[in-house]
């Protein structure tokens, strides 16, 4: 069985992002009282369960069918009493969150599961309908199981860890939310976080045809996953790339007044560039001297660096010089040149998303 599993929810993109599942060391907050041992082989079995459902319900070129899917089974986890080796769902609940485009979703998918091995063991509408005309929101008791008990353990432990606030944080697969060493979570701000502009819909846009299909890719999954911390694109995140590329894509910090911007895709004839934003690099040495080559690499190579270049017309002084050390040497980089991952992938993607959050969500070393 594969012990890995990627980060985004897009069948496609399973071998793109793995997560080392097996080296996982699960919170005793998130274990619910379950043994380690029952819920990493739950993870692990859930991997081989998401699959199965891409493999059954996704088209190549829609993943909606599989997101709901997926949303389905962790709503359920999540709305749910465990007891009687079964998931007993509120389904007034359910059908308030579960939504999926529908402001009242049909019973199809409840209908699957099925298929991919739980069983419905209790199933009651509020009137006398069919399954045929009920909808979610007519369910008056649903009652599920699965015939391996440690898929539903999985499914129970994964959607404790993962919602904040009300907000599903499931929804990006990331299974490292329930280790020690996990990333904080991001908790979007009460204003509307609604991105302006949809990548999904300007990237195939006949202006963008220089971007190749595996940085197509990437955009939609780094989009994605920027979205998940609240980030996105404005009404004026699409730019021409000035000096930078011929097109540009700016991602502000969504839902505050003040812009904030912590990455730029520059789009070049012969690929992309990720830029992102980075300030006080000092307080963050620790973790950049241990980071991967790919990333530490980018704020100790030449690229970038100060040329002193106005040094004349301001005094020695520069605003736009940042000066940090990392293994005990002074760095000097140029602000309009600095902190650029060239040829971005999906394999590093999880790497540039978590320097993001060590950044811009992490403690500050004293």
């Amino acid at each position: 069985m594969n012990t890995n599993y990627r980060v985004r929810n897009t069948p496609e993109a399973e071998k793109d992002m793995a997560i080392n599942i097996k080296a996982l060391t699960i919170k005793d907050e998130y274990a619910l009282g379950y043994e380690q041992s029952k819920i990493i082989a739950g993870l692990q079995k859930l991997t081989a369960l998401f699959s199965e459902i891409g493999e059954i319900v996704t088209p190549v070129e829609n993943d909606l069918n599989y997101k709901r899917m997926t949303a389905l089974i962790f709503y359920m986890g999540l709305l749910s009493d465990f007891k009687d080796c079964a998931l007993h769902v509120d389904c007034k609940t359910l059908a308030k969150r579960y939504r999926m485009n529908s402001p009242s979703p049909g019973m199809a998918d409840i209908n699957f599961l099925p298929e991919v091995g739980f069983k419905i063991d209790a199933l009651r509408f509020n009137e006398k309908l069919t399954g045929k005309n009920a909808r979610i929101s007519d369910l008056a008791e649903l009652t599920v199981s699965h015939e391996d008990m440690e898929i539903l353990i999985a499914i129970k432990v994964f959607t404790a860890a993962c919602t904040f606030g009300g907000y599903d944080y499931f929804s990006q697969l990331d299974f490292r939310l329930l280790a020690v060493d996990a990333p904080k979570p991001y908790k979007p701000p009460a204003d509307d976080i609604t991105p302006k502009i949809q990548m999904k819909d300007v990237i195939n846009e006949d202006r963008f045809n220089i971007i190749n299909e595996a940085d197509k890719k990437f955009i939609l999954a780094f989009d994605a996953a920027m979205l998940d911390c609240g980030w996105g694109l404005e009404t004026n995140g699409l730019y021409k790339g000035y000096l930078w590329g011929r097109f540009m894509f700016i991602y502000y910090k969504l839902g505050v007044k003040a812009k904030k911007v912590a990455a730029r895709i520059y789009i070049r004839e012969n690929g992309i560039i990720l830029r992102l934003y980075f300030s006080n690099i000092d307080k963050r040495r620790a973790y950049i001297e241990n980071a991967p080559s790919h990333i530490k690499g980018v704020f100790t190579g030449a690229h970038g660096d100060c040329g002193h270049c106005g040094d004349n017309d301001h005094g020695g002084s520069c605003q736009h010089r940042k000066t940090y050390t990392i293994d005990g040497k002074v760095y000097e980089k140029c602000d309009g040149a600095v902190f650029e991952f060239w040829q971005p992938s999906m394999q590093k993607l999880p790497d540039y998303m978590a320097i993001l959050d060590e950044f811009y969500n992490g403690r500050v070393e004293k």
